[in-house]
């Protein structure tokens, strides 16, 4: 049920919800852990091997950082900040908010990281959020579970239509997720573009 909820309620909604009862929060990743043991590649893992590469990327934003294992992992290696958001903050690294609307300035990051994050009926507001504090050129990578995403290019049209191209793509049947890059362009979405949210549907975890 609170999973259902995430996916049909709008990310205002949602941390209005957490920050009133934060054990939600705890439920919700205690479910997601469980789920997580049985997957044969952990999409997060995949995001800290590709910025473990691509060490240029300096200011890293987590967007729907859960326990905030990307920072614990990159925060102050080699010069680098990760910034991590969510709708509680479970600790210090953490900045509790609405992704819609994070506390950073135009152009901050070098990469947005949003790794199984894209909840909720406004996601696409999250996505232009991204563009915000991207500098131009800088990279979108996003990691979505497969059966969410039953037209893969109307998906990649929507992110594109606010303000991205994409880099790359990668299908891994056995690991049950769609890896995207994509690319900040100089350009912004215009501010009454709509992108049907329907695109991503509820999340449907498959079984081993």
């Amino acid at each position: 049920m609170l999973n259902e909820t995430l996916y049909t309620c709008t990310g205002d909604d949602a941390f209005k919800m957490f920050q009133k009862d934060p054990q939600l929060f705890d439920a919700y990743h205690k479910g997601f852990a469980s789920q997580a043991v049985d997957w044969p590649t952990n999409p997060l893992d995949v995001a800290i091997s590709y910025l473990r590469k691509h060490s240029k990327l300096m200011e890293i934003g987590d967007f729907g950082c859960g326990e905030a294992r990307l920072s614990a992992t990159l925060n102050g290696v080699d010069g680098r900040t990760v910034h991590s958001f969510d709708l509680v903050a479970r600790n210090d690294s953490v900045t509790a908010c609405n992704m819609a609307d994070v506390p950073l300035e135009d152009g901050a990051l070098d990469v947005a990281v949003f790794c199984l994050a894209l909840m909720g009926v406004d996601w696409p507001s999250f996505v232009k959020e991204a563009w915000r504090c991207l500098k131009p050129g800088g990279v979108l990578w996003v990691a979505e579970v497969q059966s969410r995403i039953s037209d893969s290019d109307a998906f990649i049209d929507a992110i594109e239509n606010c303000g991205f191209k994409m880099s790359s793509k990668e299908v891994q049947p056995r690991a049950y997720f769609n890896i995207y890059r994509f690319n900040r362009l100089k350009k912004r979405a215009p501010e009454d573009s709509h992108i049907d949210p329907s695109i991503l549907t509820e999340c449907v975890y498959k079984k081993r």
